[in-house]
């Protein structure tokens, strides 16, 4: 029995920012990648939200004049990498050339085409060592409070802030 294809393309709409861009799946080459399961995951996040609710739990304490991605965008790169089975972030120095990924987490601009620095162009992600700069800090518990577990206890859920230490 043979395989009977009917379509020679399968269009995935309301992508990247605004939900504007349209991912086109062929076989005709082009810009590659190698987890097309990031489709599946991006559809469920783009109904769901569930890691647009978990990225708004951090605060950015960065420079915004040093800033080329956005907190929401780290963590979507992260979550949707560990969901792909990407544990290690070492993994992420070759997917952070994935235009998939790219525009799966929201990035405007897929292709890394236009980032600031000259060595990062074509590299629309964020590569290993960014992410390993970023780490999650609970707040202090507030003044007064009995216990940090009962000051944790009656925290709103924006408990976290997002920080990168210096290289």
């Amino acid at each position: 029995m043979t395989t009977q294809c009917s379509a020679d393309q399968l269009s995935l709409g309301g992508w990247g920012e605004g939900g504007r861009r349209e991912v086109r799946v062929d076989f005709e080459g082009g810009q590659l990648s190698s987890d097309g399961g990031v489709a599946l995951v991006a559809e469920l996040e783009r109904q769901q939200g569930i890691v647009r609710r978990f990225a708004a739990c951090f605060v950015a304490h960065r420079e915004p004049a040093s800033t080329e991605h956005a907190v929401g965008t780290l963590v979507a790169q992260r979550v949707f990498g560990l969901v792909l089975g990407y544990e290690d972030l070492n993994d992420h120095e070759q997917l952070r050339g994935d235009p998939l990924l790219a525009a799966a987490v929201g990035l405007a601009d897929p292709t890394g085409g236009a980032r600031r620095c000259a060595r990062d162009r074509g590299k629309p992600l964020a590569g290993k060592s960014t992410l390993q700069r970023s780490r999650a800090h609970r707040r202090a518990p507030p003044v007064g409070s009995a216990s940090p577990t009962a000051a944790a206890s009656n925290e709103s859920p924006r408990s976290c802030s997002w920080s990168f230490r210096s290289s």
